[in-house]
Order: structure tokens, then C-alpha cells, then sequence
């Protein structure tokens, strides 16, 4: 089902992503090494990468001029900095981002200009808010984002005509 969401998502949008221009490093307290373990929920974006811990820490890093970081700034990160526990899987948009946290509930910020975080409004989000209570699955692109809900239904949000 993921593969089908991944393929959907960038078929809509024909999402490309870029190289990420953060650099891997440390930061006092949410460093990074190259003895840690990552989880299979990794995603780059555009211009910023996610990593989930194997301890469920959401490290991320990169470009951050909408707040797809989530560090409550638009500040560019060059060393990984520490978002949020409880991660099981993140996903990384164009310039947002996408969490699932332990108990299934989905979350994002960033970018929203096209409503791609279906929270009901346009605005940017510089820290993560709760977009739904349970799903499964989930996948971010350009401007658009999908998930399957407990019933199995398909919620898309976002601009899909690309305007």
C-alpha cells in the first residue's frame, strides 16, 4: 500500500527531490553518529532530510525557509537537531514534513500553501501540529499529501491541479 501512495503522490504531482544541502554532523544533545541506529523511516525532501532513531527521536536537518524542519524558526540547520520522540515513520514533502508518532497519529509542518498539511488553513506551520488521530499509511510530495485511515479510505489534501 505505501508503494501504491508513493507512486500515486508522485504521479499527481510528478514530484522530484533534490539533494538535501544539510550537512551531517553533530549539535550538543541531538547528535548523530555513524554508530547510531537508523530506522527504515528515513525520507529526504527538497532541501531538508529526516531520520528516524531506532529509539523513536526524529532528527532533521537541512533547508528550513517554510519550517519543514519543525524547530519552531525558519533557520537553516547544518547538523541534525532533535524534533520530537515517539517517532515510528517520517516523510519528507518538498518543503514539509510528515510524521507518524507511535500511536498512529499523524502530524506535519511546514510548508502549506497549497493545504498539502489539511489542517484547514494556508498557513505555514513552523512547529509540528496533529493533522489526523490514526492512519495508516501515509506519503507527502510536492503540494499534496495522502493517508489511509482506520476504515481504509483514502484522504488526499493538497493542490492536485498543480496552480
Amino acid at each position: 500500500m505505501k508503494r501504491i501512495l508513493a507512486i500515486l503522490c508522485s504521479f499527481i504531482l510528478l514530484c522530484s527531490f533534490a539533494g538535501c544541502k544539510g550537512v551531517m554532523g553533530g549539535e550538543d544533545g541531538a547528535s548523530v553518529s555513524l554508530t547510531d541506529s537508523f530506522s527504515e523511516g528515513d525520507s529526504k525532501g527538497q532541501n531538508h532530510i529526516l531520520v528516524v532513531m531506532a529509539d523513536g527521536r526524529l532528527m532533521a536537518w537541512g533547508e528550513n525557509r517554510y519550517g519543514q524542519l519543525g524547530t519552531g524558526t525558519t533557520d537553516r540547520q547544518h547538523t541534525p537537531v532533535k524534533i520530537m520522540d515517539g517517532v515510528d515513520e517520517a516523510c519528507a514533502g518538498s518543503n514539509y514534513s510528515l510524521v507518524r508518532r507511535n500511536d498512529g497519529s499523524l502530524w506535519g509542518w511546514g510548508e502549506n500553501n497549497g493545504g498539502q498539511l489539511g489542517i484547514g488553513n494556508l498557513d505555514d506551520q513552523l512547529c509540528p501540529v496533529r493533522i489526523a488521530a490514526k492512519v495508516g499509511d501515509f506519503a507527502a510530495g510536492g503540494l499534496v499529501s495522502l493517508w489511509i485511515t482506520p476504515a481504509g479510505e483514502l484522504k488526499i489534501t493538497g493542490n492536485i491541479t498543480g496552480d
